[in-house]
């Protein structure tokens, strides 16, 4: 349930448990509560008969369950749902797929990994089902995909990303063949607003030199046209002050950008369009980072430091060009600046053979 829907009563169920995620005044992680009402600036959540007033700003910190009665034995495999700091001081991330290793009389559940799921945490689904969005940065041995043929819901990338999960194959539940197929041709890509404006551009500096332009009359008109033009050519030549488009930035970013720029070398560079881009992957290791940024038709895998900033441009699709710099440069990139070392593309052909072209 998004933000705006957290607004709007109608979104609630009769039976609809809200769930504090973090702490919000005098609530704490793992608090839960009924909606009481709902006013234009927070919402009211009623818990153990007292009304706590939660900020429109902070909506993010609260989820809106729906109750279910589940069966959990041992080997279960189960979904987690929110993160929590447990009783025993470890923690469990939104997405984990966990097994059950046994649930204990007082309501806990034990898990396999050694971790104990406290008697409040009820914030999971039976493990057996995951949605592509979900399934992001995992990997299995077999998968079984259900499409629906939801236009919405059913797009290149998704597509992409839900098959790239398997290692030995990937088996698709379908009701309609031809619908599916029609769904596969369209882009994830969402247009931004400004897309659809064209060329047009923001007047507001031009109004304040037309209103200058009245004053500096008294000078004469020549004095005044002349010095409104200089004025306002001056301020449309000044160049970008985008941080990421300077150096030592291995990087750039632009809003408007339609395709990703991948610098090889001097002379060779690969332009990925943003319409085949599938997903992101971020791993760390002891010594780097390792981004792997996955398209249609290439892989590109990057090696470095703080590459969490390039993964999130990325995904906002306003990653517009990286590439490594010089070493002569590393001294004055700073240490929470991002740091390319070496860039790898890998051609995906048809025939399954992989061709790669590394920087470093």
């Amino acid at each position: 349930m998004t933000d705006a829907q957290k607004r709007d009563k109608r979104y609630y169920p009769p039976d609809a448990v809200i769930v504090f995620n973090q702490k919000v005044r005098q609530t704490g992680p793992g608090m839960r509560g009924k909606l009481a009402g709902i006013r234009e600036a927070n919402i009211l959540v009623e818990i153990d008969g007292k009304c706590v007033t939660v900020s429109n700003k902070v909506l993010n910190k609260i989820t809106v369950c729906l109750p279910r009665e589940i069966s959990v034995a041992q080997g279960d495999k189960l979904h987690l749902k929110a993160n929590r700091k447990l009783a025993s001081g470890a923690r469990v991330t939104n997405g984990e797929l966990v097994a059950v290793k046994s649930v204990q009389a007082n309501g806990k559940i034990e898990l396999t990994d050694g971790r104990v799921l406290d008697k409040s945490f009820r914030e999971f689904l039976p493990g057996y089902a995951v949605t592509s969005y979900g399934s992001q940065g995992k990997t299995v041995d077999y998968v079984l995909f259900s499409d629906s043929t939801v236009k919405a819901a059913t797009n290149a990338q998704q597509w992409y990303v839900t098959i790239s999960r398997g290692r030995r194959g990937v088996r698709i539940f379908t009701p309609d063949k031809i619908q599916l197929r029609e769904n596969l041709v369209r882009s994830g890509h969402r247009p931004l607003a400004l897309e659809f404006a064209g060329g047009l551009r923001p007047r507001h500096g031009n109004l304040l030199w037309n209103r200058l332009h009245g004053y500096l009359l008294r000078f004469g008109q020549r004095a005044a046209d002349t010095f409104c033009r200089l004025k306002q050519s001056r301020r449309h030549n000044q160049p970008s002050q985008n941080m990421s488009n300077k150096l030592p930035e291995c990087y750039a970013t632009d809003p408007q950008a339609h395709s990703l720029r991948v610098e090889i070398s001097a002379a060779l560079s690969l332009l990925l369009p943003f319409d085949q881009f599938a997903f992101a992957e971020l791993a760390s290791g002891d010594k780097e980072q390792k981004l792997r940024l996955v398209f249609a038709t290439h892989e590109v895998l990057i090696s470095g430091h703080v590459l969490r900033r390039i993964e999130t441009a990325m995904q906002r699709m306003e990653l517009s060009n990286i590439a490594i710099l010089p070493s002569k440069y590393h001294p004055l990139i700073a240490e929470n600046q991002p740091k390319i070392l070496k860039i790898v593309v890998t051609e995906n052909k048809p025939d399954g053979h992989q061709s790669p072209e590394s920087l470093n």
